[in-house]
C-alpha cells in the first residue's frame, strides 16, 4: 500500500544495490580482463583525410541503434557577401530542394525557367526603392515560379530519406559553419551516402520563391522573441567590430527582400568543396567496411580551397561601459566580459567558473542571490566562437523595489568573492565532479559527440574525450582565482534594459500565387535509383527480456527493472509511482515543492551541494500517469547517494499526501 511509501522506498533503494551487485559478480572474469575502463567509457574517433581533401570522422559505437551522419561546411554567416547577408542560411534551406536528378521530373526542361528566375532576382536587386518597378519584376518571378513548379517534385529529398529509414532530417547555420545531419539505420548506409553525395555535387535552386516565405517566417519569429532581440542588442555593443554584432545569421530585412541566387551559387562554388568540408559518421556501423564506400563516393566531390575565416579585433572596454535601453517587459541587466575562443587553454577553467557562479543544482555563488530572493533571477550564459567569446551574467532585479544598478552590485559582489577565492573548496570539488559526470552522460548522445567532433574539425585540434576528464582534475582553486582575475576585471559591458516595448520590424508575407504541384506522387530518376539499391545485411540486435533485463517483484506492488550500463560508470534510476496528475492535480505542485524545499534543518542548497559532491542529481516530476523520483550519479557513489537521499530528504509531505489519498498504487523501480 502506498501509505507505507517511505518503507517501500527504502526497500527499493537497497534492493537495487543487492540485485546490481549480484549482476556485477556474475560477469565472467575473462571478459573483464579484456575490456579496460577507458575502453568502456570512451568511444574512439578515427580521422581520415581523402585524396580530394575531405576530412572524415568515424566514431563506431555498437551500443547505438542507428547511425548519425553529418556533413560540416566551414564558413557560415561570416562568409556572407557584404550586400547579401543571410546567404549561407538561405542556401542551407535550398539544399533540401533536390538536385539535377532529385526533386524534378525533367531537369533539362526545368533549367531554362530556373535560369530566368535567377536573372529576374538579380534585376530586382538593381533598385530597392522603386515599388512600381519591383512589383513588375516580382510579378514576372511569380509567373515563372508557377511554370517551374510543373516540373518540381516537392519535398522529395525528405521523402526518399524517410523511405530508407532516415529520421531527424535537418540542418543549421551558425556564424562559422553549416551542418547537415540526420540519423538512419545501418543497412541504409549506401543509400544515405548516395543521397548526400548527390546533394553536395549538384544542388538546384528550385522552389526558391516559396522557400522565401519560410525564411521570412523564421525572421519574423526571431523578432517576436523578446530575449533574442535583447541579446542581439547586447552583441551590437559587445562585438562592435565583429560580425557577431554587425549582423545576424538570418540576415537583414532589406537583404532578405532582395535575395540573390547568383550570390548563393558563388557561395556554393567557393565553400562547398571537399577541402572545406568534413563528413561525420557516429553509431552502429563497421568502420573497416564503410571506408571503401566513403572513399569511392565522397571522393568524387571536387577539391578546392579551405575558407579563410575573417576575424576582427575588439578593443578592450574602457572601464565600465554602460548601455541603457528600453527593450524588456521588466527591468534587467546583463554584464559582459570578453574571454577566450574555443580550444583556448583557459576555456575549461572558464567553464568551471560558470558553474561555480550558476549551475543546474542552484548551488553557485550567484545562484544564492535568486535562491535567497535577493534578486528575482540571475544566470550565466556563454557565447563561444572560434576566434573570440563572451561571458555574460544576466540578472533581473526585484520589480519596483530594486534598481538594475543595485542588482549589478550584488552580482559583482559574488564575482569578487570568486576572484578572492572566497568560496568553499567543497563547491569546487562538487562542480568538477558534476561536470565529469555530465560529460560521460552527454557522450552517450550521438548529437553531443557530433558537436565535439565539429569543434575538433573547426579548431584543427586532436579529439581526445579522455583529456577533458584529466584536465578537470588538474583545475585548482589557485587556477580559478588566476583566471577569474585575468578576465573579470574593471573593463566590462553593463547593459541595462528598463521596461519598454520596442517596435517590431516584420517582413510582410510575399503575395505569391499558391503552387499546385502535379507531381506529388511521381518519382525522380534518383528516387527510382535509391529504391532499387541493395540494402546491406545487418544482424538485428533484439532485446532479450530474459537475459538483458533483470525483472523482480520485490514485494507486492513494488517492481524492479534493472539494465547494466555498458558505456560508462554512471547510474540512472527512476522510481515511478503509478499516480499522476490526472487522478490528482496536486501531485504536480508537490513535485515542484520537493525540488525547491529543504530537508529538516538542511536548506535545499545545502542538500543539493552534499549530493553534488558525489556527482549525484535528484529531480522530482509528475506526468499524467506517474509521480517520478529521478536519481543519477557515479556507480561508486551509489550507496552514499542513496543513504543521503533517504536520511536527509524531507519525506513528511510525501507521506502526508499519499496518506490523505488512502489508495493502493504500484511503485515501479527502473
Amino acid at each position: 500500500m502506498i501509505y507505507k511509501y517511505k518503507l517501500l522506498l527504502l526497500i527499493s533503494l537497497f534492493s537495487f544495490q543487492i540485485v546490481s551487485s549480484q549482476i556485477t559478480i556474475s560477469i565472467p572474469q575473462s571478459e573483464l580482463e579484456n575490456v579496460s575502463e577507458e575502453e568502456i567509457i570512451r568511444s574512439g574517433v578515427q580521422k581520415i583525410v581523402l585524396d580530394n581533401g575531405l576530412t572524415v570522422y568515424l566514431s563506431e559505437d555498437r551500443t547505438q541503434k542507428d547511425v548519425l551522419g553529418a556533413v560540416v561546411v566551414r564558413g557560415g554567416a561570416k562568409l556572407d557577401p557584404a550586400d547579401a547577408s543571410g546567404t549561407a542560411h538561405y542556401f542551407e534551406h535550398m539544399m533540401f530542394k533536390g538536385s539535377t536528378s532529385l526533386g524534378t521530373t525533367n531537369y533539362k526542361q526545368e533549367k531554362p525557367i530556373l535560369d530566368s528566375i535567377r536573372a529576374q532576382y538579380e534585376l530586382l536587386r538593381l533598385d530597392r526603392e522603386d515599388e512600381e518597378f519591383r512589383a513588375a519584376v516580382l510579378k514576372k518571378i511569380d509567373g515563372l515560379s508557377v511554370r517551374a513548379s510543373e516540373y518540381a517534385i516537392p519535398n522529395e529529398f525528405s521523402k526518399v530519406m524517410s523511405s530508407i529509414g532516415g529520421t531527424g532530417v535537418n540542418a543549421y547555420t551558425t556564424y562559422e559553419n553549416i551542418v547537415y545531419h540526420n540519423s538512419f539505420p545501418a543497412q541504409s548506409i549506401e543509400q544515405w551516402v548516395e543521397l548526400y553525395v548527390d546533394r553536395f555535387q549538384s544542388p538546384v535552386f528550385r522552389l526558391f520563391q516559396s522557400e522565401l516565405e519560410t525564411v521570412y517566417e523564421e525572421k519574423n519569429r526571431s523578432e517576436d522573441n523578446i530575449f533574442r532581440r535583447i541579446i542581439q542588442e547586447v552583441y551590437v555593443n559587445f562585438y562592435p567590430n565583429s560580425v557577431y554584432g554587425k549582423k545576424t545569421v538570418l540576415g537583414t530585412i532589406d537583404d532578405l527582400k532582395n535575395p540573390s541566387i547568383a550570390a548563393m551559387e558563388t557561395y556554393f562554388k567557393d565553400n562547398y568543396n571537399a577541402t572545406n568540408m568534413a563528413l561525420v559518421l557516429i553509431g552502429d556501423f563497421d568502420s573497416r567496411t564503410v571506408q571503401n564506400l566513403l572513399t569511392a563516393r565522397f571522393g568524387m566531390i571536387r577539391s578546392g580551397e579551405k575558407a579563410k575565416m575573417p576575424s576582427a579585433t575588439e578593443a578592450p572596454f574602457d572601464g565600465r561601459v554602460v548601455v541603457k535601453k528600453r527593450l524588456s517587459p521588466i527591468a534587467l541587466g546583463i554584464l559582459g566580459y570578453r574571454t577566450v575562443p574555443i580550444a583556448h587553454k583557459d576555456e575549461l577553467t572558464l567553464d568551471v567558473i560558470a558553474k561555480l557562479l550558476t549551475n543546474d543544482d542552484q548551488t553557485g555563488l550567484i545562484d544564492t542571490l535568486s535562491v535567497g530572493q535577493e534578486l528575482l533571477e540571475a544566470q550565466v550564459f556563454v557565447d563561444k566562437h572560434y576566434d573570440k567569446s563572451g561571458f555574460f551574467v544576466f540578472f533581473a532585479p526585484k520589480p519596483i523595489i530594486q534598481s538594475v544598478s543595485k542588482g549589478e552590485k550584488l552580482v559583482l559582489k559574488q564575482i569578487n568573492k570568486l576572484k578572492a577565492g572566497d568560496f568553499d573548496d567543497d563547491l569546487l570539488s562538487a562542480v568538477i565532479v558534476s561536470m565529469q559526470k555530465n560529460e560521460l552522460v552527454n557522450l552517450e548522445n550521438n548529437r553531443y559527440k557530433l558537436s565535439k567532433i565539429i569543434d575538433a574539425y573547426m579548431t584543427e585540434k586532436q579529439l581526445n574525450t579522455n583529456e577533458y576528464q584529466a584536465k578537470l582534475n588538474k583545475i585548482t582553486k589557485a587556477e580559478i582565482i588566476r583566471v577569474a582575475n585575468l578576465y573579470f576585471g574593471e573593463n566590462y559591458l553593463s547593459f541595462q534594459s528598463k521596461m519598454g516595448f520596442p517596435k517590431k520590424h516584420i517582413l510582410d508575407k510575399p503575395k505569391n500565387t499558391p503552387l499546385s504541384f502535379v507531381n506529388k506522387d511521381v518519382q525522380s530518376e534518383m528516387a527510382k535509383k535509391i529504391a532499387t539499391m541493395h540494402y546491406s545485411e545487418v544482424q538485428p540486435n533484439y532485446i532479450d527480456f530474459n537475459e538483458d533485463i533483470v525483472i523482480s517483484d520485490v514485494i507486492e506492488n513494488l517492481h524492479l527493472y534493472y539494465v547494466n550500463n555498458p558505456i560508462n560508470n554512471v547510474f540512472s534510476m527512476n522510481i515511478r509511482i503509478a499516480l499522476g496528475s490526472i487522478e490528482d492535480p496536486r501531485i504536480t505542485q508537490m513535485a515542484y515543492y520537493l525540488n525547491n524545499t529543504g530537508s529538516g534543518k538542511m536548506s535545499n542548497t545545502e542538500f543539493k551541494r552534499k549530493l553534488q559532491k558525489y556527482g549525484t542529481s535528484v529531480y522530482f516530476y509528475a506526468t499524467r500517469d506517474f509521480f517520478t523520483i529521478s536519481i543519477d550519479g557515479f556507480d561508486d557513489k551509489l550507496e552514499q547517494s542513496l543513504k543521503l537521499f533517504v536520511t536527509c530528504r524531507n519525506m513528511k509531505m510525501i507521506d502526508s499526501f499519499f496518506l490523505m489519498i488512502k489508495k493502493p498504487c504500484k511503485v515501479i523501480f527502473v
